[in-house]
């Protein structure tokens, strides 16, 4: 799979990681090594060792461009030669971005930038900052690039006035770069439009060639395919006027793709074999992989499979020589579905295996928003070999790669932080780190549980872009029992009119959602019930039926679905079957992210001191309806008060006069309290505002994970707004469960790992356990569910069956769903 290109307006390193992006080499006069000039006669030993260097790295051989220059780096480090030392170093670290290794180019720059500023070089500084910034941002730490582009800027001040608007401009055209990668675009395209405006004014032709083509690619990310057409042109026309053979590579292989996109394959064939013509006379070799990946995408658009299946193979032999696994990877995908399309399943099961072994080898210690996103936008490579296995009748090996793209992420902060790493003794060809289906078994046997595993198929996951997902043409399902029996349906979705994320919106829209921050929502019609009836019966038919003969009889048994995507948000206690029957009322359920992290899960319950959590009330933690604080909105910019919660106020009362316990609510509520209380609290029980939104860096760029708490706020410090980052990074918890009887508090980001939201944090911060909210939930039907959730809890019910007596006896008074269906328990029922 390929797509736009970002064009980095960069001096030393640009945009790289795969064949979506590329590297702009320095002409190697522009390297001044201080006391020796490029071209002396007579270099020293460490000179030689880096034009060696220097040599290797123009030819893409940064494996050996690294020896020489750690070798030269060495030298130089000897003879205090801070600014030949610190010139190296932000070298290795521009080809360490160029294989992927952001954390190196991190360390290795932060190393470089001390030695640039004691000589006082700001060009030197502005060049290593531009590079740490672009290795922040490929870890997945898009605010510290932002505010290290900041800084960048604020040193670009600094500059003479000759060289000072062209430096504004590139560093301009990086930040516009991360918002993009945050989702900003209206911010990325007012920063590319300020960068343009400068290049225009010191004729900077290069700069309004890269800037326009960062300005056609986010027009194309938003769906607008003609103003991204006519930037590319504008971009086009530029650089065949300045003669710039290799920005008019680039552009004709963007344009290519939009092209494609349009279904109009002539003008996409023409415009990549431009590309490819001109790739090939100026060697650079990214691109050529990423134009003949395109032609093989267009070809099997076409039809024309084998031609495709040709481009492909081709494209992955330049692939292999990047040395670059993400690009191998995405190489290897592309040939896997070329051959699956082609009717050769064991070939392409071979190379999806190793494009997924290269996609493993990439999982590192970067932070876990990196991970998200590496894995959110190749989780198609993981479908695509799981429909391979299915078609070939291997049904258990399709779900251990159906587990191996499930929530990765965080099973692997969760293994660092609860237990060692899930033993993963495995045969030649699978998958390496990721739980065997005797793993799975096991951990089915540890739960007593039968697992329902669902995962959503897309007509064709290869041709969608990025991050959005296809229509979604059948639903595979396995589950797994107690004893370790495997059983697997398959589900097509045939009414094409009525999608399933269509179908899940239809549904949580019918419950009178509000889009007020309150912790309640407006009256439904009656036609609202009608239809909310409607949908839970069709749900209850697509992801119930099929597997209905496969489910425990004995109400009391725990079912645990694992849901896919848009299944998340679906509200499986509430689907009802054709009697008009409750799931709910047959079954106990949770639900979890994966299959893997319910084994994390387990182990840390079992390493809690405080298992039999009610056995000592005082260390429950109740807070309801805090002082509440003050909001910024990220569109409007207005600030607003959050409104009280009365009824949240009376449940956290009336849950702490049930265990003779204080509870914290109004100015006592505040985040500063609870904070110095919640890691040592046996229970957490959060009755407030939940903020699904706040901190999404896709609004605001703030934060890297969306989500926040209300509570009280009491200085600048503590604003009142605990965050899922800080619950997450911040926090190290001994809870056994953590309520959060709040709106939303189930919801986030949907990605290849799973919700990304308050729940998730949570969990990363120590919990077992976690109760949440899939919709604006009333408050007097809430805290009725409450109570008696924790009544049950007390007469000894696990939590799944606390929850699930609970629900029963809220609906015999609120018998709507909306009243008492939004609640699920992730994680551990004990």
């Amino acid at each position: 799979m390929t797509g736009l290109k970002h064009l980095r307006p960069f001096a030393m390193a640009l945009l790289l990681g795969g064949p979506l992006f590329y590297l702009m080499l320095p002409p190697l006069t522009r390297i001044q090594l201080g006391y020796a000039q490029a071209q002396s006669v007579e270099e020293s030993s460490a000179d030689q060792l880096f034009r060696e260097g220097s040599l290797h790295y123009q030819q893409n051989e940064f494996g050996e461009a690294l020896a020489f220059w750690q070798q030269s780096r060495t030298i130089y480090h000897e003879q205090f030669n801070h600014h030949a030392e610190s010139t190296v170093l932000s070298m290795m670290a521009v080809a360490h971005i160029a294989i992927g290794e952001y954390l190196e180019a991190i360390q290795l720059s932060e190393s470089a930038l001390p030695l640039a500023q004691s000589v006082q070089d700001t060009d030197l500084q502005v060049q290593i900052l531009g590079n740490l910034g672009i290795a922040y941002e490929g870890a997945g730490q898009y605010v510290t690039a932002l505010s290290t582009y900041q800084q960048t800027l604020d040193i670009v001040e600094q500059l003479p006035t000759d060289s000072k608007a062209l430096k504004r401009s590139h560093i301009l055209g990086l930040m516009g770069n991360t918002y993009s990668s945050l989702g900003g675009y209206e911010q990325s395209i007012s920063v590319y439009l300020e960068g343009l405006k400068i290049s225009e004014s010191i004729n900077d032709a290069i700069g309004q060639i890269t800037t326009y083509s960062n300005l056609g690619t986010t027009y194309f990310q938003v769906g607008d395919p003609n103003l991204a057409l006519e930037n590319f042109e504008n971009g086009l026309r530029l650089a065949r006027t300045s003669g710039n053979t290799s920005e008019v590579a680039y552009v004709l292989s963007n344009i290519s793709a939009v092209y494609r996109s349009q279904e109009n394959f002539q003008q996409a064939l023409d415009s990549s074999h431009q590309s490819l013509e001109l790739a090939r006379a100026e060697a650079i070799l990214d691109l050529e992989v990423d134009v003949l990946t395109n032609l093989g995408l267009i070809y099997e658009d076409l039809g024309s499979l084998e031609q495709a299946v040709d481009y492909y193979e081709q494209s992955l032999a330049k692939a292999q020589l990047l040395q670059n696994p993400e690009a191998t990877a995405m190489a290897l995908n592309n040939l896997g579905h070329g051959l699956y399309n082609s009717g050769r399943l064991s070939e392409a099961e071979t190379h999806l295996r190793s494009a997924v072994n290269h996609l493993e080898s990439l999982r590192t210690a970067l932070s876990d928003t990196y991970n998200i996103s590496l894995f959110d936008t190749q989780i198609f490579t993981y479908n695509l070999l799981q429909q391979v296995l299915v078609a070939n009748q291997e049904h258990e090996a399709a779900l251990e790669i159906a587990e191996a793209g499930r929530a990765r992420a965080l099973t692997d902060l969760l293994s660092s932080r609860f237990s060692p790493p899930i033993d993963s003794s495995i045969s030649e060809n699978a998958v390496p780190q990721m739980p065997l289906r005797e793993n799975i078994k096991e951990i089915a046997r540890e739960q007593d549980a039968v697992l329902v595993e669902y995962s959503l198929v897309p007509e064709d996951a290869f041709r969608v872009q990025g991050r959005q997902r296809g229509n979604i043409s059948e639903i595979h399902i396995w589950v797994v029992q107690p004893n370790g029996d495997v059983d697997f349906y398959s589900q097509p979705i045939d009414n094409q009119s009525l999608q399933l994320k269509e179908l899940v919106n239809q549904l949580r829209s019918s419950f009178g959602r509000s889009q007020s921050l309150d912790r309640g929502f407006t009256n439904a019609s009656s036609s609202n019930v009608v239809r909310t009836t409607e949908k839970l019966e069709d749900l209850h038919k697509l992801l119930i039926d099929p597997i209905k003969d496969s489910l425990p009889d004995d109400p009391e048994k725990k079912v645990v679905f694992i849901p896919h995507e848009e299944l998340f948000l679906v509200p499986f206690p509430a689907l009802q079957d054709e009697s008009g029957s409750y799931l709910i009322e047959r079954h106990t359920i949770l639900t979890a992210p994966s299959i893997q992290t319910l084994k994390l899960t387990r182990e840390k319950k079992e390493s809690l001191l405080s298992t039999a959590s009610l056995q000592n009330p005082q260390s429950l933690l109740i807070v309801g309806n805090p002082d509440m604080p003050k909001v910024r909105d990220p569109l409007t910019e207005e600030t607003t008060q959050l409104s009280p919660l009365p009824g949240a106020e009376i449940e956290a009362l009336a849950i702490a006069e049930l265990f003779n316990v204080e509870a914290l609510t109004g100015s006592a509520a505040s985040e500063q309290a609870i904070k110095a209380r919640i890691n040592d609290a046996s229970i957490v029980h959060l009755a407030t505002h939940g903020l699904l939104e706040y901190g999404n860096p896709e609004d605001t760029g703030i934060r890297d994970s969306p989500g926040a708490i209300a509570l009280a706020s009491t200085s600048q410090e503590y604003d009142g707004l605990l965050t899922s980052t800080e619950i997450q990074n911040d926090l190290s918890l001994s809870a056994n469960l953590v309520v959060l009887s709040a709106c939303d508090t189930g919801r986030g980001a949907i990605t290849g790992d799973g919700v990304i939201g308050l729940a998730r944090a949570f969990i990363a911060a120590g919990t077992p356990s976690v109760l949440v909210s899939l919709w604006a939930v009333p408050d007097a039907p809430t805290a009725e569910l409450m109570v008696s959730f924790y009544q049950e809890l007390d007469n000894g019910n696990n939590k799944a069956q606390a929850l699930r007596k609970a629900m029963l006896s809220t609906l015999k008074d609120h018998p709507e769903p909306k009243n008492w269906a939004a609640f699920t328990l992730i994680g551990e029922a004990e």
